[in-house]
């Protein structure tokens, strides 16, 4: 059931999945969901998990690359290019976000912000203020990506990406030494 509702989901987007919607691709009746599931909030919140859990692959496989963090962003680029539905149920639903929470809302904060830590040497306060920077410049490339807006090469991507994790690191290393 949560399998087919996934498949209409990567499809059609989530206002598609419906308990009509996933019995007619299980060839069956309504009452088989409702015996697994009370109700289709229940059943959404499974895909979100579900959907969650794909995206955690992308993060996993971007912390293999030779420079972890580059790879997280370039995976959650990915994700929005072959996911494109799922992508926009995760990180294009309204939902009333604040700049704060923005981060706390992706299981995987805590891998990734330790991983930048690693690798720019910031201690957790501004590696957190640097990848709330470097993911709202990525987030925009993955909405142009989901949406078709614009298509940029592996390359572009990986140069975009470099280019911004510079920029913003530079500019908070400044204030820190400004500090001093």
């Amino acid at each position: 059931i949560l399998d087919a509702a996934f498949e209409i989901l990567c499809t059609n987007g989530i206002d598609a999945v419906g308990s009509r919607q996933i019995a007619d691709k299980l060839n069956c009746s309504t009452q088989p969901i409702f015996s697994y599931f009370k109700d289709m909030e229940d059943l959404k919140y499974a895909l979100i998990r579900k959907a969650k859990d794909l995206y955690s692959s992308y993060v996993h496989n971007g912390l293999k690359y030779e420079t972890p963090f580059k790879g997280v962003g370039l995976e959650y680029i990915n994700f929005a290019k072959n996911e494109p539905e799922v992508f926009k149920l995760l990180f294009m639903s309204a939902k009333k976000n604040t700049l704060d929470s923005l981060l706390d809302f992706d299981d995987n904060k805590k891998i990734i912000i330790k991983s930048l830590m690693e690798y720019s040497g910031l201690d957790a306060e501004n590696a957190e203020k640097l990848c709330l920077n470097i993911w709202l410049y990525t987030h925009g490339i993955a909405v142009m990506s989901a949406t078709d807006t614009i298509s940029f090469t592996e390359e572009e991507i990986s140069n975009l990406l470099a280019d911004a994790y510079i920029g913003f690191l530079m500019k908070i290393k400044n204030d820190i030494h400004n500090k001093i």
